[in-house]
């Protein structure tokens, strides 16, 4: 459930920059494809879709394919939730997980444009001095965002209080730790507040509940090493915040999604239609069954608490494949997106939150991003050679088959394998 399949597992914190060697299988191949053909391929795709859930005991499925500019393939597969049978459908929600993090890139690249803020911000100076926020600064040197933005700001996740963020009910009403209701624990002190500010002044300053010098922050001074942080990206998206004036939910509805008539997309959980949300399932070792979660919230939640579905995201990624623009609608200058987005011809594998990993096959290297949290894991990837892209969200539990190594991953090398034969079938549809 905290598996970051671009990055790092809860049992692994080390960087995984798809290293893992992808399976790739070649589907047919035509210029021109007939009818036929096309229904040939789509087929494929729901006989691959419905092995694999089968495989993960995965309740629910969407997936969206795209080619150059447009949409070649969604749709939904299994339920959203096992005891009303409700279907998924391409515009079902699904918690996103990491995925969230491009979200929060491309509202900072906006916001940059506006000359809101820069990558060079000093987090400190800049909440201290716009909104009376003193955070511990454990080197004496500052945090810029561009730090937060590409995981070497120092901050780092404490397991032992990461997963307190996550609650069910109202932030400012009454709720309750998920934590602590699901492992039947009291680590999580359930007098903090929820709020997103609540979080981040327990967990990053001295003598708060959260606060660990040793634990929260990394060895290294800023912008020298590179560890995967959700804290740090929730950090950022309180910046934006604090630099604009709207909270990061606010700004992207406004500047992103609403332009993109992604109707089914928002951090706010009031904000969607509740019956068209998959239920989140987590897999009980007792009783080798999955088990339904509440829909839940995260304090951190611009880091991994966005829901949207697979058409929403299908024109997500297309506006980001094609330089910041969809359909006429420019969210991004191109300049933009390719300063948030990583050089494959560099190393490093990080952009602004975006990230990069090269197949050991056909030498396909994907941009995007993955997530795994409590009963959700996605993927949204795109061949920027090939301008394919695929998105997909399961309401599964990625854990299923236990955590160790090697089950990581054969998990990862088995859903590898089927990102990049969609990939394959998003090629051929676009024929």
């Amino acid at each position: 459930m905290f598996s970051y399949k671009f990055t790092y597992t809860n049992t692994v914190a080390s960087i995984i920059l798809f290293s893992t060697t992808f399976l790739l299988t070649a589907c047919q191949n035509s210029s021109n494809l007939t009818s036929v053909s096309r229904e040939k391929i789509k087929k494929n795709i729901r006989e691959d879709v419905t092995a694999t859930m089968k495989k993960d005991q995965s309740p629910g499925m969407a997936v969206a394919l795209v080619n150059k500019d447009k949409i070649v393939f969604s749709q939904g597969f299994g339920v959203a939730n096992i005891d009303t049978q409700q279907t998924v459908t391409a515009d079902t929600s699904f918690w996103l997980a990491s995925i969230s993090k491009t979200a929060i890139a491309v509202s900072i690249m906006h916001a940059r444009e506006r000359g809101l803020l820069s990558l060079d911000t000093d987090i400190y100076d800049l909440l201290e001095n716009q909104a009376g926020v003193s955070l511990s600064k454990p080197f004496n040197e500052p945090i810029l965002l561009k730090h937060l933005v590409n995981h070497t700001s120092s901050v780092v996740d404490n397991i032992d209080y990461y997963f307190c963020a996550f609650y069910v009910g109202d932030e400012n009403g009454q709720h309750y730790s998920l934590l602590n209701n699901y492992l039947n624990t009291k680590v999580c002190d359930e007098t903090l507040p929820v709020t997103l500010l609540g979080y981040l002044k327990a967990y990053l300053t001295d003598g708060q509940p959260y606060y660990s010098e040793q634990d929260n922050f990394s060895v290294s001074k800023p912008g020298t090493h590179f560890e995967y942080s959700n804290v740090g990206a929730a950090l950022a998206g309180y910046t934006l915040e604090v630099a604009t004036g709207l909270s990061l939910a606010d700004y992207a509805k406004v500047h992103v999604f609403n332009p993109l008539q992604m109707n089914n997309t928002s951090w706010l959980l009031n904000d969607l239609d509740q019956t068209n949300i998959a239920t989140p399932y987590l897999w009980d070792e007792d009783t080798q069954k999955l088990t339904a979660l509440p829909l839940y919230s995260s304090s951190t939640w611009p880091d991994g608490g966005l829901r949207s579905s697979a058409n929403d995201l299908a024109k997500y990624l297309l506006m980001v494949m094609n330089n910041g623009e969809m359909n006429n609608i420019r969210i991004l200058s191109a300049d933009s997106v390719r300063k948030m987005l990583p050089d494959v011809d560099k190393d490093f594998g990080i952009g602004v939150f975006w990230q990069k990993g090269k197949t050991s096959k056909k030498g396909r290297t994907l941009i995007g991003h993955d997530g795994g949290e409590f009963g959700a894991y996605t993927y949204m990837q795109y061949d920027p050679e090939k301008h394919v892209g695929v998105i997909l969200l399961a309401n599964g539990d990625d854990e299923i088959y236990g955590d160790s190594i090697n089950e990581v991953d054969a998990w990862n090398a088995r859903h590898n394998a089927l990102i990049n034969k969609l990939l394959d079938y998003a090629e051929d549809l676009g024929n």
